[in-house]
């Protein structure tokens, strides 16, 4: 089999490996954020998370595609698990403000 030759547009294979496990992560996490009986509110954070995440990895990748610092490969690998509880909060301080105040609910 012919090997495939090295091209500009490839990413790091650290970087590849730390979004690879950030896959392996995200996809039960949403599973179960899916099944849970809260109306799809934590759904909802779960999915803005993970879209936060990947816009973030985007960025990352896109300034440092070839030669990732250590700190983007923390982020990359690691980076889900803040957004995911910083979403959630959002998420439940969004909710119980909309309860207290049902003309604001946004």
């Amino acid at each position: 089999m012919a090997s495939v030759p090295e091209t500009e547009t490839s990413i790091d294979p650290k970087m590849a490996r730390a979004m690879r496990f950030t896959v392996y992560l995200q996809v039960p996490l949403w599973l179960i954020t899916l099944c849970m009986l809260d109306f799809g509110q934590a759904n909802r954070a779960c999915s803005v998370a993970i879209l936060s995440y990947w816009i973030l990895v985007a960025i990352i990748t896109y300034r440092h595609r070839q030669s990732p610092t250590r700190c983007d490969l923390l982020v990359a690998r690691f980076g889900f698990i803040p957004i995911f509880a910083v979403t959630a909060f959002a998420q439940h301080w969004r909710t119980s403000y909309a309860i207290a105040h049902p003309y604001f609910n946004f």
